[in-house]
């Protein structure tokens, strides 16, 4: 959380420099998300096989710097994701008789990911005499996520996965203030499409090196990806 302050925050002068900016506010966001991923695969004329995976997040900080330009639209930056993960899993058989170690199977698995949101708003009003603004708005949520695994045992081989990809979403919002400084944020993102490339290489020396890489390209549109966000806004 540290890191997503640090980094959000020192785009803060930027903004704050460009003369069309105007009211800058820093958010502290709830990121709840469930997302259901179904894959068929045909296992003869009559038999297939369908795998399904449901994934609920209920805790997700995240941190976004707003500001507005002169006719009062609102824009965002979003720090969605920012991880850096080392995993160290392996099997071994000691004896101390033998003075004897053997690991037989493991790997240790590096990840890295970084996602960034950018919303703009394109429709909203406010009610005279009304602390409650209603708003709309489109974002595009870029994202890359990096996977490196090496194996402990000579049976497997070193790979590696790279996703790039980039989330569409409209974005209806509630935004409540509780006074001149702070306020609340409420919306929901909808999920307009999902697309992403998929490059991964396995390098096993057994396979030539011109096909040890794969790459997929993958497109959903309106995926089983339901998400909100409610979050705590100051005005600077």
């Amino acid at each position: 959380m540290n890191r997503l302050s640090l980094v959000l925050l020192a785009l803060a002068p930027s903004l704050l420099a460009n003369s069309q900016q105007q009211q800058l506010a820093i958010k502290v966001y709830n990121l709840a998300t469930y997302e259901k991923q179904i894959e068929h695969t045909s296992v003869s004329t009559d038999l297939k096989r369908i795998s399904t995976n449901k994934t609920f997040t209920l805790l997700h900080p995240t941190v976004a710097v707003q500001w507005k330009n002169k006719k009062g639209m609102s824009r965002e930056i979003e720090l969605t994701n920012l991880s850096f993960k080392n995993e160290d899993q392996y099997m071994k058989y000691s004896s101390d008789s033998m003075s004897l170690v053997a690991i037989t199977s493991g790997n240790k698995v590096t990840t890295a990911t970084i996602g960034l949101r950018y919303e703009s708003t394109f429709l909203q009003t406010k009610p005279k005499s009304s602390k409650t603004l209603f708003s709309f708005a489109y974002a595009v949520n870029p994202f890359v996520k990096i996977i490196h695994t090496v194996p402990y045992t000579s049976s497997s081989y070193p790979a590696s996965s790279t996703s790039l990809g980039l989330n569409a979403f409209l974005v209806p919002r509630m935004n409540y203030n509780l006074s001149s400084k702070l306020f609340v944020d409420f919306n929901l993102p909808i999920n307009l499409f999902s697309a992403y490339m998929l490059h991964s290489r396995n390098s096993d020396p057994s396979i030539q090196v011109a096909n040890q890489g794969n790459s997929t390209f993958n497109f959903d549109a309106l995926s089983n990806v339901l998400s909100a966000r409610i979050g705590i806004g100051v005005n600077l």
